[in-house]
């Protein structure tokens, strides 16, 4: 099994690749693959050659679809994350950009979704002095400012430090964290020292990066104190400039991450240290590209395959949303029915037939009605037919469920202590999962409920607020705030 190490302590990452101003593009990245087969992330582009989908599929089960969408400007104004947890496709996550009159990426809003609808997580709000420079961000959580960065920059225009600051349990802000960048004589960032504050800067890890001589980057060692816990190594073919191949953003920091890139990268060769403290080889990852020869017929896709609709108390209709998008260049038409709905609980909320423009998404919503729905678990499939060629249909499988109201869950659960420091102890009769999730949206433990009583082991995580989502039995649910001390 493999393991990651990975320090988040910034929402701006500074992407090392930097990227001339277009040429003409005459391939794109369409897949990163792993020698062993672990892993396999592909790339979907519209026809103004921006990423509008990833799809992750990872050995063991870990598999997950990113759609981007983008404005006018072709500016990426949402991010959603669909996840595929017990053989069913949901959508878990979303991010939303707002941009500045200059085209500054302004604010970044994330929403997560515990089992009870989407609600806000955190807020962050970027600044930018005369030059297009960011200068600060400011992290806002439940509209009281939590985190809060200032950059700063060399004479090139290269940012060469960051410095975060946190708001403790007393609410004062104070240092937090620190980010150094060091620069060769043609500007490659060579050095990255990251710091925790302990009443002074106290280095924690550093990334040296290397370069051949046009600047593409040639290894990367993660070191903690003086061992490398993680190297990568990179080969590249000089048949294509960065300037002529489309690589997809990566705002979200998704896997893989870029390194700067002049020419196209071909390989990355992964080694990791073990249980013992050694650097072990574990794989290569392969980039595949393809040529932007788009046909002269639509290219349909559908997402996500299985739709799941909960019912809480038995109060409103309850939707959810199929996206069907159109990357090809002629438009796409579909139409879409329901099959095996005997009990006729599912319906569509709007038209169930479009005409989908090349580079355009149609959302089609799907109800599962109250007032029919009398047993435990529906289920039902919506075909969907297109005229595109290679993708003539698409089913997605419907699953309705009625759960126990979330009052009679929150009565019966019981949760100490809360601030914690070392062990949560959750409490309740008929209680089934237990997630422990950050307010990024990341799922941190998971665990299936054995007798009344669950005891969670969280003294290895971050001072800080977080989310406990519990669903009983029933597949009642409901999320409760705790702290960490």
């Amino acid at each position: 099994m493999k393991n990651y190490f990975t320090v988040i302590i910034a929402a701006l990452l500074l992407s090392l690749s930097l990227k001339a101003a277009p040429a003409e593009y005459k391939i794109c990245l369409s897949s990163v693959i792993a020698s062993d087969n672990y892993e396999n992330i592909e790339y979907e582009y519209n026809t103004n050659n921006v990423m509008i989908r990833s799809v992750a599929l990872l050995e063991g089960g870990y598999n997950i679809i990113d759609s981007l969408f983008y404005n006018e400007n072709n500016n990426l104004t949402q991010v959603r994350t669909y996840q595929l947890i017990s053989n069913e496709w949901r959508w878990v996550s979303y991010v939303d950009f707002t941009y500045d009159e200059n085209g500054n990426r302004a604010t970044r809003s994330n929403y997560n979704d515990f089992g009870s609808g989407f609600s806000i997580g955190g807020i962050y709000y970027y600044y930018y002095n005369e030059e297009n420079l960011m200068t600060n961000w400011d992290l806002f959580m439940l509209d009281e400012l939590y985190q809060r960065c200032d950059l700063h920059y060399n004479d090139a225009g290269f940012v060469i430090d960051e410095i975060g600051q946190a708001v403790d349990f007393g609410g004062v802000m104070q240092n937090s964290w620190r980010l150094v960048y060091e620069y060769d004589a043609n500007n490659n960032c060579t050095k990255q020292i990251q710091s925790f504050w302990n009443n002074f800067w106290e280095m924690y890890s550093y990334e040296d990066y290397s370069y051949d001589a046009i600047g593409n980057c040639t290894k990367w060692d993660h070191y903690v104190g003086n061992a490398i816990t993680n190297r990568h190594e990179y080969t590249y073919s000089d048949d294509y400039l960065i300037e002529e191949i489309v690589i997809p953003d990566n705002p979200e920091r998704i896997f893989p991450e870029f390194v700067q890139m002049k020419t196209r990268l071909v390989s990355d060769s992964w080694s990791t240290e073990n249980d013992i403290g050694q650097l072990q080889y574990v794989c290569d990852y392969n980039y595949n590209y393809s040529d932007l020869t788009p046909g002269e017929y639509p290219s349909i896709a559908v997402t996500p395959d299985n739709l799941s609709l909960f019912l809480y108390n038995m109060k409103g209709d309850n939707e959810g949303s199929i996206f069907i998008f159109n990357s090809g260049v002629a438009d796409g038409i579909i139409s879409a029915t329901i099959e095996g709905d005997a009990s006729g609980v599912f319906s569509f909320v709007n038209a169930n037939s479009a005409t989908i423009s090349g580079g355009e998404e149609y959302e089609l919503t799907v109800s599962f009605d109250t007032d029919k729905a009398k047993d435990v678990v529906y289920e039902a499939k919506v075909i969907i037919a297109t005229n595109d060629p290679e993708h003539p249909t698409f089913e997605v499988a419907l699953t309705g469920t009625l759960v126990v109201g979330i009052a009679q869950l929150e009565a019966a659960v019981k949760i100490y202590p809360n601030p914690a420091s070392d062990m949560l102890f959750i409490e309740h009769q008929q209680l089934a999962v237990v997630e422990l999730w950050n307010m990024l949206g990341d799922r941190l433990i998971k665990c299936e409920a054995d007798g009344d009583s669950v005891s969670l082991d969280i003294a290895g995580i971050s001072s800080g607020i977080y989310c406990l989502r519990l669903v009983d039995s029933k597949g009642g649910v409901i999320v409760k705030k705790v702290v960490k001390r």
